[in-house]
């Protein structure tokens, strides 16, 4: 790793074990964002992996989140895929265009723990992946991109956590996307999804505790902001 004349992250020597890459400290933060250049290397056969960590207050880790962005080389479209077996039931895909929201679409998970499929042969790409956006493979080459995570949570009078929403967005500038084959104009996109719990309810918070940036035959990549 290194810093640039600009005072961007270099992060280099991403090989083929696909566990290379950084791991960022985002200190709790139910609001953070990480801005990053191109990656021309995804249509050279590239997999970027962003992975949200989470703590609870006795200081276990655990994923709670996780995108992966690959190059379907069969249709010459780049794939925004999510480890459904880390989400609910239903989720929601939205776009939104210059702050407006454009799109909404609910789905179902198409994984249950009781048919989640084999890993597939590249080896950062796990099983529950499932794609969700795809992008033509020229629109994406000139993307700048980013990630940003937002976490909402609502409590009981009892102290008892009430629900937690978790919204991921990517991209901040216009460019054409498609979901379910129906193309979208957006600045950014995102997936949605709600948890809720009942008031006598045991469940162990999970903070945003960091953010694991790796990848397969990327070579490098930079990361030019965190907020």
């Amino acid at each position: 790793m290194s810093i640039d004349q600009h005072g961007h992250l270099l992060v280099s020597n991403i090989g083929i074990s696909g566990l290379d890459g950084v791991m960022i400290d985002v200190n709790n933060q139910d609001i953070y964002q990480i801005d990053f250049n191109e990656f021309p290397e995804i249509l050279n056969g590239g997999v970027l992996k962003i992975t949200s960590v989470g703590k609870n207050i006795i200081n276990q880790y655990a994923t709670v989140c996780e995108k992966v962005v690959w190059f379907d080389h069969s249709t010459n479209q780049v794939q925004f895929g999510y480890n459904m077996s880390l989400m609910p039931q239903k989720f929601t895909i939205f776009g939104e265009l210059n702050g407006t929201r454009v799109f909404e679409i609910e789905k179902d998970n198409p994984y249950t723990p009781s048919n989640l499929p084999a890993p597939q042969a590249v080896c950062v790409i796990v099983g529950a992946i499932a794609t969700v956006v795809i992008a033509v493979a020229s629109v994406y080459n000139t993307l700048k991109t980013n990630h940003r995570k937002e976490t909402r949570r609502e409590y009981y009078p009892n102290g008892k956590l009430k629900s937690e929403t978790i919204i991921e967005t990517s991209d901040p500038q216009p460019f054409e996307i498609f979901v379910d084959g129906q193309p979208h104009l957006v600045t950014n996109f995102g997936i949605e999804y709600k948890y809720d719990f009942p008031d006598n309810n045991d469940v162990i918070v999970y903070s945003n505790s960091a953010v694991l940036i790796s990848g397969y035959k990327l070579n490098s990549f930079e990361i030019t902001s965190i907020t």
